[in-house]
């Protein structure tokens, strides 16, 4: 149960730093 709450959480957190870093390029895309 915990091996699987620790898959599901790690899937969140790298969904989220995809999301993430995907703003900050277009961000610094839109101002130069």
């Amino acid at each position: 149960m915990k091996k699987r709450l620790l898959n599901i959480t790690s899937a969140v957190v790298a969904s989220c730093v995809m999301f993430f870093s995907s703003n900050v390029v277009s961000a610094a895309t839109l101002q130069e």
